[in-house]
């Protein structure tokens, strides 16, 4: 069983990335592995490793049961409906919470766009895009606090969204999670939102999803500059509709779909 020593910025989809390359090609990969890997280190939350412990990183044949991942693909069905169900529940406790909030109004949580240009206009499409940019780099500038590079990794991803829940509703979504089903659910939106599988949402990455989001708040795909809190407690972001969406939104902004090595 080989052995590692976490180092500054660490986090365990970087180092399974590393160590179990071979075997973690889809972020579905990755996630697994993850989740192995906190079992056998009996970590309590997978999203918290310390710089100097040491992990044990054992074979991948020795932490899975080939026979068992096999019937992954049968049991696919079901695992959809169960985070199917979740999402229902997150984001209806999220929605009735901001009603509470706001006495049940829906008011825009951003509106990134100051222009008198018709959102109908082609005109629009310039301040729309600035508008995105500038909205993700500010947000980089507020989470990126783990390795200070200019992205957000997976940690402070993490962060951002436990973060976010707990100043907006004065409590955690993990109140919610009795089996770490939230953190699942969390990993996987960070794999939607990763276009090139870096391992970390880029400028360009973050202003798509913004742009996305923006779309989400009609039928035919128009942008208004305005996020609605209705996007965000009612888009499931590994859903074929939000990815169809996103990834336009991606090339608009140049976002690099290759994966890297």
């Amino acid at each position: 069983m080989n052995q590692y020593v976490i180092k500054s910025g660490d986090n365990l989809w970087n180092i399974v990335k590393t160590n179990y390359k071979d075997h973690a090609k889809t972020n579905a990969d990755i996630l697994n592995i993850v989740n192995k890997l906190a079992e056998v280190n009996e970590l309590d939350d997978p999203n918290l490793i310390y710089a100097g412990e040491t992990l044990n990183l054992p074979s991948y044949d020795s932490i899975f049961d080939t026979a068992a991942v096999q019937t992954d693909t049968a049991d696919a069905d079901d695992e959809t409906d169960v985070q199917r169900d979740l999402y229902a529940e997150l984001f209806d406790w999220t929605k009735t919470s901001y009603d509470d909030v706001t006495n049940g109004e829906d008011p825009d949580m951003y509106d990134f766009v100051e222009s008198d240009i018709p959102y109908t206009d082609e005109e629009f499409t310039e301040p729309w895009m600035e508008g995105a940019a500038n909205l993700a780099e500010s947000n980089i500038e507020a989470s990126d606090t783990v390795d200070d590079n200019g992205a957000i990794n997976y940690q402070e991803f993490i962060n951002q969204e436990v973060g976010n829940y707990e100043e907006t509703f004065g409590e955690s979504p993990f109140q919610l999670d009795d089996n770490g089903e939230i953190i699942d659910m969390l990993q996987d939106n960070f794999g939607a939102l990763d276009l090139d599988k870096s391992s970390e949402i880029e400028k360009d990455e973050l202003s798509a999803y913004y742009a996305a989001m923006d779309t989400m708040d009609s039928t035919d795909g128009t942008a208004d500059g305005k996020l609605q809190f209705a996007a965000f407690s009612n888009t499931d972001l590994t859903s074929e509709e939000f990815q169809s969406r996103y990834q336009a939104a991606g090339e608009l902004f140049g976002a690099d779909f290759s994966d890297e090595e």
